[in-house]
């Protein structure tokens, strides 16, 4: 599959959960809670020495999202940044 496409399907999956999460009606004592959500993608590549190194990119590609307003969804394809 060409990495494009698995870029953009990776994307979209994860703005099919992020809008689940939105519509979705979260009741905690008897209260309708509002929830939404900051995913961050991120993509395992030769930068990537560790699994652990992969999970700070997808933090920090939802870090972005939350800065960029908050209920977003990032993708993060730059080598690490430390």
């Amino acid at each position: 599959m060409n990495l494009f496409l698995l870029r953009k399907l990776v994307s979209e999956c994860a703005e099919k959960i992020r809008k689940a999460v939105e519509s979705h009606l979260f009741i905690y004592d008897e209260k309708c809670l509002p929830a939404t959500l900051s995913i961050g993608v991120a993509e395992m590549n030769s930068s990537v020495a560790h699994f652990e190194d992969l999970l700070v990119q997808a933090d920090l590609a939802s870090i972005i999202a939350k800065r960029q307003g908050r209920n977003q969804e990032d993708e993060d394809v730059t080598p690490l940044r430390f």
